[in-house]
């Protein structure tokens, strides 16, 4: 195998840019120098050694097939087919001026116009807007606005490079290659050949004396040859700024031109939506065979949900698809870990773990987690500014709002209780009026996950908290029951939110005993039995908790929500029993 390098599966961002790497080879039919066994990706040299394969050429155009349709530069291709073949009328064809100007005005388009003229074209559109600004006929302006588009056109690996290159590329890395500010004005393809491709030919070729190793492959390289990780976003420090990260103050988080050239290939590992700024990668290390498996649906769902901004149900599809793939090839007995990483618009990486067990709770709280997509909390943005509550109101509630699902998942993954989640909510119900019927989906989940995770049966069931629910709603309706008036509910959530907080802050701290005299208070004053079931939350914590917690619900009557199989189930009918 001295004819092949070796690479493997590694971490999200490498493997994302060994399916990139993998894809710009197919885009220039050169498949047969690959083989992938496994987690592994042998390459022949031979593909670096010959002259007439350019892998910088390869490259751009793999992005340009991947990526061209969310670009301005397409947006041009339209406005130039539209401007040859439709008639327009006087307010389409303003408009139509107005994007033009928008477009040509960008300073990577007029970063684009130098590049264009070292290329020996010295037309300059800019003058070309000015004159359509001038123009009073038109057909006169249609003739100009054409020639202009028809410029743009004539350089794709100009103007539609540099829209996918700030667009996509520079969410994963930056600052090199053609992304350096110092290159901006020259060649994109060259700059991309001198910085990854060229290093990558000189190493295979030439013998170096080698002083350091590749922190991906392992394998030895000069010094020279190496790259730091620097420009991989989120990732990695500038060995020439920044010496304190590394033991004795020696960096060796060094890259060979190999894994490099991988790195510059992630963005076409991602899937990105057209409706917004997040990408999605799913990582599966149990081969590249399952990675691209895995990672080939996933922009039809991030462009199905990103569309509605349902991040949440998103996350929700692609884990669903996932472990309906791995059922389907006969793995549900060994669901294998993996990763669902989302580039936010933040910029910055959520990721979620998802171990088996994680997947066993979700496969079987499927229904519930699906209802969780679609809630949220509003939270109040007590630092925005009067000056700004004004503007966007779309962008500024999704400022505002804690969408469930997340939390749910993050708490999943980090092992934490649902309770905190569960405690906001209510208390948000009553004060807000919000409504939070989605807390019964949540205790589902905290009892599933228990089982799974925590170790042990849990202590409660989910006939339990529909029966303690159902002692709440009785209780609330004898509050309703007194208030003939048509705002019923309203003043019974009056009248009950100074209770519901003392239980709230009773079940927040723990404090099993406060909660029980405080419900027993309320019953002995109202003449009424107290529920049997309040008698399970002693010595157990769980059980208190969560039994607390669907009483709660059961008081601010969304409980009514469960579903009528439920009130079918036995358990209900006998535990709703009362003592005196």
């Amino acid at each position: 195998m001295n004819d092949f390098l070796r690479v493997g599966l590694q971490n999200f961002l490498y493997n994302a840019g060994i399916l990139g790497f993998i894809a710009v080879l197919d885009k220039g039919k050169c498949s047969h120098y690959y083989e992938i066994k496994g987690s592994d990706l042998y390459i022949g040299k031979a593909l670096f050694l010959d002259d007439n394969i350019d892998l910088a050429v390869m490259y751009y155009e793999a992005l340009r097939e991947r990526f061209q349709d969310g670009t301005v530069y397409q947006r041009i291709v339209n406005m130039n087919d539209q401007l040859k073949n439709s008639s327009i009328d006087d307010d389409s064809l303003e408009k139509l001026m107005q994007e033009l100007k928008t477009y040509l005005q960008n300073k990577r388009y007029k970063s684009g116009f130098e590049i264009a003229k070292q290329k020996g074209v010295q037309y300059n559109p800019l003058e070309g807007l000015k004159a359509i600004n001038e123009m009073e006929n038109d057909d006169e302006k249609i003739k100009m606005a054409i020639e202009i588009t028809d410029y743009i056109l004539k350089f794709p690996e100009i103007f539609c490079f540099k829209d996918i290159a700030e667009i996509k590329v520079s969410k994963i890395w930056n600052n090199i290659s053609f992304l350096l500010p110092h290159y901006k004005i020259k060649d994109m393809i060259d700059t991309h050949r001198n910085v990854f491709i060229k290093p990558l030919k000189n190493w295979i070729s030439k013998s170096y004396k080698a002083k350091d190793y590749c922190i991906e492959c392992g394998i030895s390289l000069p010094t020279s040859l190496s790259k730091g990780l620097s420009w991989l976003n989120d990732m990695g420090v500038d060995h020439k700024r920044k010496y304190s990260y590394f033991w004795n103050f020696k960096p060796d988080s060094y890259l060979c031109p190999l894994c490099a050239f991988i790195y510059s290939c992630t963005p076409l590992g991602f899937s990105y939506s057209d409706y917004n700024d997040e990408c999605v990668f799913i990582n599966n290390s149990e081969s590249i065979e399952a990675l691209q498996r895995d990672n080939i649906s996933a922009k039809s769902d991030i462009d199905h949900e990103a569309e509605k901004e349902n991040i949440g149900r998103l996350t929700y599809r692609l884990i669903n698809r996932i472990i309906n793939e791995q059922l389907r090839q006969k793995q549900k007995y060994e669901l294998s870990n993996i990763q669902v990483i989302i580039k936010r618009r933040d910029g910055h990486y959520d990721i979620n773990l998802l171990s088996r067990t994680h997947l066993k709770v979700i496969k079987e709280c499927g229904k519930e987690l699906e209802r969780l997509t679609k809630a949220y909390l509003t939270i109040s943005n007590k630092k925005k500014s009067k000056r700004n509550s004004n503007k966007n109101s779309k962008k500024d509630s999704s400022k505002d709002r804690l969408y469930v699902f997340q939390e749910c998942i993050r708490n999943l993954i980090n092992g934490y209780y649902q309770y905190g989640i569960i405690n906001m909510a209510l208390r948000k119900g009553f004060s807000d009026g919000e409504n939070v019927g989605y807390v019964r989906q949540l205790l589902k989940v905290q009892l599933v996950s228990k089982k799974y995770i925590k170790g042990g049966s849990a202590m409660v069931s989910d006939g339990m908290l529909f029966a303690v629910s159902q002692d709440g709603i009785r209780l609330r309706k004898k509050f309703e029951n007194k208030d003939k008036s048509d705002t019923k509910k309203d003043s019974a959530d009056n009248k009950l939110r100074g209770f519901a907080y003392q239980l709230l802050n009773a079940l927040q701290v723990g404090d099993c005993n406060g909660f029980l005299n405080i419900v027993s208070r309320i019953y002995i004053g109202m003449g009424e039995p107290i529920p049997n079931l309040f008698m399970k939350m002693l010595n157990n914590e769980e059980a208190f908790k969560s039994l607390g917690y669907a009483y709660v619900l059961g008081l601010k009557g969304t409980a009514e929500e469960y579903s009528a199989d439920k009130q079918k189930n036995s358990y209900s009918d006998e535990n709703s029993k009362e003592v005196k």
